[in-house]
């Protein structure tokens, strides 16, 4: 007997096209007041707040609609205030972080461009956790922050009060021994961070229907539950490691597993509008901005996320509207419980 699968208590709340900026420069406001085609993604984006603390902080509970007009309590995460000398893996190492976590909470990209008096958002711990012992790079990326601080900017580096003291790999005046400093020549300085490359437009479609994901047994349908739950998408019982497939060409918009009950998650977008999730995966094979084909193999089946059976939750939505995926599929051999 298959779990209760996490999607039909949880829906995606994402909306990943907009044409609004998704990057806030400095700390994030206390409060947002929300405003027409806003998503709790959107924002978490927008401010670098984690999802699961704005959905916490507001008490907010799926499918976690907003209203217009409703006013969200923003956390205030931890955020790092770059200083002359700083460099990203510095402070990565610094609040004993992941420099890639950190990077990608701050929509930061190679060469990781900061700058003096900007506010860095510090990742979890829990959310990005680092080995107990890491080996000591004989080289990094040197990321230097430009000398203009910005105004009202005032250095913070917390420093640890009891037990072993930690120092921060840290630069002021000078590097550090433990740096491998470039050619004078190549070292990269920018006043403003670089702005992360958007994804590629996606292909057009090959067909008017979409391809199944996989072969399997449909074991939990689109719509309401009797319990009162909802799921906006279909459930294919599989075996453990079979592979997932595109439904149809596109671009993946989204590889990671941040939302809490999918495990594993997939999204692709496709022309014309359209887009696909693919939940519960064991591993994830494409990762974000790649082009996909219509049966490319995109990742393998699993139980991440709330199921205890290997399954693909899987979603088709018009714009942020979700449909039933069986009235767009082709056909399959798999019956419906």
């Amino acid at each position: 007997m298959l779990g209760a699968c996490g999607a039909d208590s949880y829906r995606v709340p994402w909306e990943v096209s907009s044409s609004r900026p998704v990057r806030h420069m400095g700390p994030p406001p206390h409060s947002v007041v929300v405003e027409r085609g806003d998503t709790v993604y959107g924002i978490s984006r927008r401010y670098g707040v984690p999802m699961k603390d704005i959905i916490q902080a507001n008490r907010l509970a799926p499918p976690y609609d907003l209203h217009v007009g409703q006013t969200l309590v923003m956390p205030r995460p931890r955020a790092h205030v770059v200083r002359r000398g700083d460099t990203l893996y510095a402070i990565a190492r610094a609040y004993q972080v992941d420099m890639n976590a950190m990077a990608r909470v701050n929509q930061l990209s190679s060469p990781y461009l900061i700058q003096v008096g900007q506010h860095l958002l510090v990742p979890d711990q829990q959310q990005a956790p680092v080995a107990e012992t890491p080996p000591m790079p004989t080289s990094h990326p040197r990321v230097i922050a430009v000398t203009t601080p910005l105004p009202g900017a005032k250095p913070a580096l917390p420093v640890a009060r009891s037990g072993p003291v930690t120092k921060p790999v840290v630069t002021a005046s000078r590097p550090s021994p433990l740096v491998a400093r470039p050619p004078a020549a190549k070292r990269s300085v920018a006043s403003r961070p670089v702005a992360p490359p958007r994804p590629p437009p996606p292909p057009s479609r090959t067909t008017s229907t979409f391809a199944w994901p996989v072969s399997g047994k449909v074991v939990s349908r689109y719509g309401g539950k009797a319990d009162g739950s909802r799921n906006d998408g279909i459930n294919i019982a599989a075996p453990r490691g079979a592979l997932v497939k595109a439904a149809e060409n596109g671009v993946v918009v989204y590889s990671g597993n941040e939302l809490k009950g999918f495990g594993n998650l997939l999204l692709v977008k496709h022309a014309d509008g359209w887009m696909t999730a693919y939940a519960h995966n064991e591993l994830l094979i494409v990762k974000k901005g790649e082009t996909v084909k219509r049966g490319q193999t995109i990742g393998r089946v699993g139980s991440s996320g709330n199921v205890t059976a290997p399954q693909v939750h899987f979603e088709i939505r018009r714009g942020s509207k979700a449909v039933d995926p069986l009235k767009h599929l082709g056909r399959q051999m798999a019956s419906a419980e």
